[in-house]
């Protein structure tokens, strides 16, 4: 099933950008993500230290494909 999500990346431990997805619960995978509002602010960074997607309130990381 195909639904609406939220996509969160943190560079740097420190720097947070988070914007909607679309995320296909069966397939574990995470796409159409749009850009986000802070998304300068990644560019001064390092290292993206994390990465997940939030579908009804609950994270997910592990075995999920990102679309980027």
């Amino acid at each position: 099933m195909i639904v609406k999500a939220t996509y969160t990346s943190v560079f740097d431990d420190r720097i947070v950008c988070t914007s909607a997805c679309m995320y296909d619960t069966e397939a574990k995978r995470c796409f159409d993500i749009e850009p986000a509002e802070n998304a300068e602010a990644a560019d001064r960074a390092n290292s993206l230290t994390d990465e997940y997607v939030v579908v009804e309130g609950e994270q997910f990381r592990d075995g999920v494909a990102f679309d980027y």
